[in-house]
């Protein structure tokens, strides 16, 4: 549908309760993401953002220096969302956004330190697999929680001893066609 289409009408009559509902609006998603102003409809007023909680997710440096240079790290220099997604984020933030981050960040629910792989065949859905893995983990892990990026590796390759695996809570979000050694 474009902008000012109408959808066709349903099969099936309409009940009068579903005939009493306005009409739903154009779809505009596109456009709005598009566009450097946010909807006019967002609210201002909402829960602030609570900031890096202690002990929760974080990548060391010695972490990051052993992660592949294309990878993203999950910084305010190499963010781990798209410009869609930070501008939505902004956008939304105040309008229940961050009480959503809120809860998820809250100590106990995001499994921070965890590997994930969505791995798959060409042309299967792995590309939105891991865009939705990678979507979740940067919402749960915040900033300078995760690393993502193709080509997936043995967690071993960061964190070499058992116990530096355990302690860790940098979070790996990667996308691979085929199973490597270590993965």
């Amino acid at each position: 549908l474009k902008t000012g289409d109408v959808p066709s009408a349903p099969a099936e009559p309409l009940s009068q309760a579903q005939r009493a509902l306005p009409a739903p609006p154009p779809l505009q998603l596109a456009a709005t993401l598009a566009s450097n102003e946010p909807p006019s409809a967002v609210a201002e007023t909402g829960p602030g953002l609570v900031g890096v909680i202690p002990g929760q997710g974080f990548c060391t440096e010695k972490e990051l220096a052993k992660v592949p240079v294309d990878f993203c790290r999950s910084s305010f220099d190499k963010p781990c969302l798209t410009g869609f997604e930070l501008k939505y984020m902004h956008w939304y933030a105040n309008a229940g956004l961050n009480e959503g981050l809120n809860i998820l960040r809250a100590p106990g629910c995001f499994p921070h330190g965890v590997t994930i792989s969505a791995m798959g065949y060409y042309r299967t859905g792995s590309t939105l697999l891991f865009n939705v893995a990678r979507l979740w983990a940067a919402l749960g892990a915040g900033v300078g929680g995760m690393v993502s990026g193709f080509n997936c590796f043995g967690r071993q390759t960061v964190n070499p001893t058992p116990k530096e695996r355990r302690e860790s809570k940098c979070t790996i979000v990667c996308k691979d066609h085929e199973w490597r050694p270590g993965a």
